[in-house]
């Protein structure tokens, strides 16, 4: 199974430009998951909600000028890097490992 810089790599090889919106190379949003269920089989494309969002360099900027803290941002931060960090020993131990095993420093 290819990666996602091997897929953009062969992307941009093939002459494919990033999407106007700059979410990935086709602007779309898809899932994928080994669990019973949607997304079980593959690829599968979700739906994004409308709206415009902010992106996140320009979030950050605003607060940078405001002197505020995007607070939520960073609990989703330390959270995303939990669930890498417990990704990468479970593939090295070859058995799920729990969030909650991990310490929080």
């Amino acid at each position: 199974m290819d990666g996602i810089g091997e897929l953009i790599a062969r992307g941009r090889q093939a002459g494919s430009h990033r999407s106007s919106s700059g979410d990935g190379p086709d602007g779309k949003l898809y899932v994928r998951s080994n669990l019973p269920g949607p997304g079980s089989t593959g690829w599968e494309l979700q739906d994004i909600p409308a709206g415009s969002y902010p992106k996140a360099f320009t979030k950050w900027v605003a607060h940078i000028q405001s002197g505020t803290t995007a607070s939520e941002n960073v609990v989703l931060g330390v959270e995303l890097s939990a669930a890498i960090e417990a990704a990468y020993r479970s593939a090295a131990n070859g058995a799920v490992m729990p969030l909650d095993s991990l310490a929080q420093d």
